[in-house]
């Protein structure tokens, strides 16, 4: 293997790649990326047997060839060099030699031999989305998403599509956030499938905002992610996703009408006080004033009162104040909504004006 190529194209590769890295693995050609050289291109390839990500640059190819190299080690070093032309050799045994302006290396690889082979998947179905709208959507979504494989259907979101609409969602049973998107592409038939968390995450780090679309090509159990020249392939989560509509309360009784910052300060300072049970208390007086208060513990207590527009009764609910944080940043919109009903109905928070997202928190019992 002969080839050169532009510093800043490299690293830009080996950034992307790296995200399907486990620096963990006992199994030391996973710690590595595989380079292969051929077309008058250089790809790239890193996979943790659950996901695997790939992508291409162009490069002046003189011997075609290929080798895995240390992602860690190839990546900060190639990091570190000036911009301009690279050189990357490998002419015999396992060493990847890189030439650079006033830097020459060596790095030991491992045979592209034992690297695991991409799964090709068997595409049964496509959806086409704007990728900054499916960005959004993973940013507001995947935190709610359970964070242990108890109930493995929990750890992913769950993702459906029909020719109108495109809806995805995540619970860890105590809350839920729902997104709702319009595709750029109508999907041949109905999708429902569940994509690990940890899935969705890394292809968030890829995704940029812009007019480029993101493509999925489904299987029976594999979602290929297809975005400018990368490809994420990932395993589905087999399993029938919990029925979440029964759960969003269908009317409520109190509507509170709030600016996000100031709400996000107001529970932020609160939750200062309220220790290791993070319960938090909003209360709407008969007066129409908002109060967030917990409860008095070892170390004080505080009550906040945040300005609000009110309609419906006076009412009261304890929710989680780290959930409700979460919840908090993920709505980029100045205002938004909380509806909330009887005792124990789970309180509901939506960006102001907006149905196309909602975030749902169950109650705490006081």
């Amino acid at each position: 293997m002969l080839l050169s190529c532009e510093q800043k194209d490299l690293l830009a590769a080996l950034a992307t790649v790296s995200k399907a890295v486990n620096l963990n693995s006992t199994l030391p050609v996973l710690n590595n990326i595989l380079l292969k050289a051929e077309n008058k291109k250089l790809s790239f390839a890193a996979t943790n047997l659950e996901i695997a990500i790939t992508t291409s640059i162009r490069a002046e190819i003189k011997n075609e060839g290929s080798l895995t190299v240390p992602a860690r080690l190839f990546t900060n070093y190639v990091g570190l060099l000036a911009d301009g032309k690279v050189e990357l050799k490998n002419s015999e045994g396992l060493d990847l030699q890189i030439s650079a302006a006033k830097s020459k290396t060596r790095i030991k690889g491992i045979s592209a031999d034992e690297f695991p082979l991409i799964p090709q998947v068997k595409k049964e179905v496509s959806l086409t989305l704007p990728a900054s709208d499916f960005l959004e959507a993973i940013n507001q979504v995947a935190f709610a998403a359970a964070r242990d494989m108890v109930r493995p259907v929990l750890a992913g979101a769950h993702l459906r599509a029909n020719k109108k609409e495109v809806r995805l969602a995540a619970t860890d049973s105590y809350r839920l956030s729902e997104k709702i998107l319009k595709s750029a592409t109508a999907p041949e038939k109905e999708i429902s499938i569940i994509i690990p968390t940890r899935t969705v995450q890394e292809l968030a780090r890829i995704l940029e905002k812009g007019k480029e679309t993101v493509t999925l090509d489904i299987s029976a159990n594999q979602v290929l992610f297809l975005y400018k020249n990368v490809e994420l392939a990932s395993r589905l989560i087999e399993g029938s996703y919990p029925d979440y509509e029964q759960i969003i309360p269908k009317k409520h009784i109190t509507t509170v009408s709030v600016k996000t910052e100031e709400l996000t300060t107001a529970v932020k300072r609160v939750n200062l006080f309220a220790k290791d049970s993070h319960s938090v208390k909003l209360e709407i007086s008969a007066d129409k004033k908002l109060k967030i208060l917990s409860d008095a513990t070892q170390i004080g207590e505080e009550q906040a009162e945040v300005s609000a527009t009110i309609a419906g009764s006076e009412n009261a609910v304890a929710l989680n104040a780290n959930y409700l944080l979460e919840a908090l940043s993920s709505i980029s919109s100045k205002d938004l909504e909380i509806e909330l009903g009887e005792k124990m109905v789970p309180a509901v928070l939506r960006p102001a004006k907006s149905k196309d997202y909602l975030h749902l928190i169950m109650p705490l019992k006081v």
